[in-house]
């Protein structure tokens, strides 16, 4: 096979093998006995795969795991691969409202684009800042500096300045561990390539919602029903009522226990920090409309826990 210049050959197998999840040997296997991919061969005799191949062999091992035959999605084309793990996920942000993320570097818009599907919750749109009218039309912003150095902080000021966005994630090849963390705040991850996809999602996810609830001081929703409430329709019996009721007051006490076991959770760095802090608001928003389906059900059952409620909070 010779090499595409428009298609770089670009990554060893250690890299493909992080970046997709699968081991060396795996991919071995999967080149010799079911032709997945076909890597070029360097001078020396070494692997080497273009982006377009570790997507493809994501997709299958998406497809795999998800009960797929290897030997039926091996031979697919890489579109093909793409529907399939679509419709496996569902039709990603349908009903939902996506995060708008730009993406500034050489390679990265091309990679992060054949790679959406893992990223169902972002909306992945090429950064160019020469263009006019990006001020605003951005949550957060995916920077690719393969050498990062002392002058980012500059550039991050710079990029700020000019597109409005508060959020970004450095996705870069190499740097020293300091600078890392001292770049790393509420705003800015760094992340070092190759990076997972779905780790990327999460992190933009994290870094938008700390900074939407930083913005707005949003505290923490408000508990609807108290522990002594959700006990009581807990206990009830299953003759009585049908057992959604006690079901659903042991989920919002699940959900309330992860709250706050996220809120207290010791951090490691501020990447850590901002995972816990979007666990806990997920969590929160999780267990309010859990309370909303309590009220619902329990005013279908005519269970009276809102005037327990205010029982609760008199006593």
């Amino acid at each position: 096979m010779s090499k595409n210049e428009s298609d770089p050959y670009e990554y060893a197998i250690g890299a493909v093998a992080r970046m997709t999840g699968l081991t060396t040997h795996t991919i071995r296997k999967w080149e010799e006995r079911y032709a997945a991919i076909t890597p070029f061969r360097s001078a020396g005799g070494d692997r080497r795969y273009s982006s377009e191949q570790v997507a493809r062999l994501t997709l299958i091992r998406e497809l795999v795991e998800g009960g797929a035959p290897l030997r039926d999605v091996a031979v697919l084309d890489t579109e093909r691969l793409r529907e399939l793990n679509t419709e496996a996920l569902g039709s990603p942000g349908v009903g939902l409202e996506l995060v708008r993320v730009g993406v500034l570097g050489d390679s990265l818009p091309t990679i992060l684009d054949q790679h959406r599907v893992f990223m169902p919750e972002l909306q992945i749109e090429p950064l160019t800042l020469e263009e006019p009218a990006q001020r605003g039309n951005f949550d957060a912003i995916v920077f690719e500096q393969p050498t990062m150095d002392e002058t980012i902080e500059d550039q991050l000021a710079q990029l700020r300045d000019a597109t409005g966005v508060a959020c970004v994630v450095i996705v870069y090849g190499y740097a020293r561990q300091t600078l890392a963390v001292k770049v790393s705040s509420a705003t800015t991850a760094c992340m070092r390539a190759p990076i997972n996809y779905r780790e990327l999602q999460r992190t933009v996810l994290a870094l938008v919602s700390e900074s939407e609830r930083a913005n707005h001081d949003l505290p923490a929703e408000k508990h609807r029903y108290s522990r002594q409430v959700l006990a009581r329709v807990a206990s009830l019996p299953s003759t009585v009522v049908c057992e959604c009721p006690r079901h659903i007051a042991e989920l919002i006490f699940a959900l309330s226990d992860f709250e706050n076991y996220s809120a207290e959770c010791e951090s490691r760095d501020d990447k850590d920090a901002l995972i816990h802090a979007y666990l806990e608001q997920t969590a929160g928003h999780a267990r309010v409309a859990f309370e909303t389906a309590l009220a619902t059900v329990a005013s279908h059952e005519n269970i009276p826990v809102d005037e327990w409620q205010a029982q609760d909070v008199d006593d």
